[in-house]
């Protein structure tokens, strides 16, 4: 006897169906963008205070584009029409990311070289890094 493929739903290594998978990984998403929102306001306790810290110094004003990337992917993740794009999200968002620090922090090197004083790094360490190549 064959088995109807559509109606059978495939397992993954934890035993879950793809679409409880794709509503966890949505719901995480909005949840961490919530906990930087929330963290902006210094409502968050002290685990969003350690993320707010750490974040700025690693992507410096990019921390305040996060949230709304993170609440983009938690929609695409809910959006049924989508399938096996959890890799290429996260290289999106990493690479979203990546830019905006990038963009900032060269932004930041044009004034540093025109004022010839230390200002602090608008992209972060991330972005310094990423925009050392690009300026240099």
């Amino acid at each position: 006897m064959k088995k109807n493929k559509k109606n059978i739903k495939e397992l993954d290594n934890f035993g879950l169906p793809q679409d409880i998978k794709r509503w966890i990984w949505g719901s995480l998403f909005f949840l961490l963008s919530l906990i930087i929102i929330f963290s902006f306001f210094e409502l968050s306790g002290v685990a969003g205070e350690g993320l707010m810290k750490i974040l700025t110094s690693l992507v410096g004003k990019t921390v305040f584009a996060i949230p709304f990337i993170f609440l983009l992917s938690a929609i695409i993740f809910f959006s049924p029409r989508y399938k096996n794009f959890l890799l290429p999200l996260i290289l999106t968002i990493l690479l979203l990311t990546l830019g905006i620090s990038g963009i900032l922090e060269s932004l930041n090197q044009n004034k540093l070289l025109k004022q010839k004083t230390e200002i602090e790094h608008q992209g972060g360490w991330i972005g310094y890094l990423f925009s050392a190549f690009l300026i240099k």
